[in-house]
């Protein structure tokens, strides 16, 4: 290696900015887990039947347009009177 690499002070900079960059890593997946445990609640209030469902099962719920009178109809094999 060159003394330019193993200079001091080059190496506390980059190691700087490697740890700036895993903190900027660490902020943005707790900003999506945060945005994702608040909106999978929010579905889960509004459909509380979404919460026994299977992953599968939920997501084809949201592939049909996840509205509750579609699902009790599967459930129950006719339209609802709503």
């Amino acid at each position: 290696m060159t003394r330019a690499t193993n200079d001091p002070k080059t190496m506390t900079q980059k190691n700087r900015e490697l740890l700036q960059n895993h903190r900027e890593d660490f902020k943005e997946r707790n900003r999506r887990s945060h945005r994702l445990i608040v909106k999978g609640a929010i579905i889960e209030n509004m459909f509380p039947e979404t919460v026994t469902m299977s992953d599968d099962a939920f997501r084809d719920f949201l592939l049909r347009g996840n509205t509750l009178d579609a699902m009790r109809e599967d459930e129950v094999g006719e339209e609802l009177p709503w």
